[in-house]
């Protein structure tokens, strides 16, 4: 919002015209005037600030090339030491997550575990991955919410959100691996979160370090510690990226 911080000199790169794809996946040699852009702009101290775009494609004519495709792509050509991506949600859930503005759709018996924050993932060579860490939903809903769980007890009766409740979530989600997790895109035409863990998963297997943290006002300073690969300290030394 309100344009670049003070000293830093961004430059808008439009993916149109200067990235290709060739059934729907980026073609890094069609691409090589969007890459020279991107180190031109670099070698200058610039910022170059990309997005997902409508581009060219040599067997159908368009497709979306997703912003988190070109991160992947520019990641291969540039071999950064980390990779941040930023989103509006707390990270990679289990299922779809809770939220506060709303009752628990996903337990309405009140026995049905609602959903666990993924917290590290470890990649596979082969690319699948499986959860290592998670938060319980109360443990979550606590940190970011706030205290007060009222909200949540007349959709859910039985199921009572605390630390004791959390850890029957949290084992069940621990082993959590791509085949099993409920990776929805809500429609998003670049791919959504589904699109985001993949290329996320591919950047990892290149030995690059991959954070997902949640861009709110209150935690830019999560932002920051993942660019440069330390933990975020957060409401009593919570970790706020995966």
């Amino acid at each position: 919002k309100g344009g670049a911080p003070a000293g830093v000199k961004p430059a808008p790169i439009s993916p149109y015209g200067k990235f290709f794809t060739v059934g729907k996946k980026l073609n890094r040699n069609l691409s090589r005037a969007g890459f020279d852009e991107v180190r031109a702009a670099l070698m200058e101290g610039k910022i170059p600030v990309l997005h997902g775009d409508v581009v060219n494609d040599a067997e159908q004519g368009c497709a979306i090339l997703s912003g988190d495709t070109l991160v992947e792509c520019l990641t291969e050509e540039f071999k950064p030491k980390r990779v941040v991506f930023v989103s509006d949600v707390d990270g990679i859930f289990t299922a779809k997550p809770l939220h506060k503005n709303g009752p628990c759709d996903l337990c309405p018996d009140g026995e049905t575990p609602p959903p666990a924050l993924l917290r590290e993932i470890q990649v596979n060579p082969d690319g699948s991955w499986i959860a290592t860490r998670a938060f319980g939903p109360f443990r979550y809903l606590r940190r970011w919410y706030g205290s007060s769980r009222v909200e949540w007890e007349p959709a859910n009766p039985v199921w009572k959100l605390s630390d004791a409740t959390d850890k029957p979530v949290v084992e069940s989600a621990l082993g959590t691996t791509d085949a099993t997790v409920c990776l929805a895109d809500n429609g998003d035409v670049t791919g959504g979160i589904k699109t985001k863990v993949q290329e996320a998963a591919a950047i990892a297997l290149k030995g690059v370090d991959v954070f997902l943290t949640n861009r709110q006002d209150r935690f830019d300073d999560t932002i920051v510690s993942a660019l440069y690969g330390h933990p975020a300290v957060v409401d009593k030394g919570d970790e706020h990226w995966i």
